[in-house]
């Protein structure tokens, strides 16, 4: 009796086993940023980042983001001044600006 009892409740525990693994894994799903009306798959920091061109910076401030800045809007007038059709929209430019230094005050005032 006691036998049949100990085979019927390994059975049940293997089964349970197979049935756990083969529970499929959940799947991560790419979260879609969404940054001045534009879908985005980066977060607005880096994306501004890399607007203004500061991937490679290590130490980020306002003076850095406002040399950044101007020198992005100088390009865009360039390019524009040479009849070249822009690529960079300039509301995405000032709200980079904007965006990176409230970070750095931010941040600024944590430390």
């Amino acid at each position: 009796m006691y036998g049949l009892m100990f085979f019927i409740i390994v059975k049940l525990v293997v089964a349970f086993i197979k049935e756990m693994m083969r529970d499929e894994k959940p799947v991560l799903k790419q979260i879609m940023y969404k940054i001045n009306g534009k879908p985005s798959n980066i977060s607005m920091q880096h994306y501004y980042i890399q607007l203004l061109g500061l991937s490679d910076i290590k130490v980020i401030d306002n003076q850095v983001v406002s040399n950044a800045y101007n020198d992005k809007l100088s390009y865009v007038d360039n390019r524009q001044s040479s009849g070249e059709k822009n690529m960079i929209d300039l509301d995405d430019l000032n709200a980079a600006k904007a965006y990176l230094n409230d970070a750095c005050n931010y941040m600024g005032a944590k430390n």
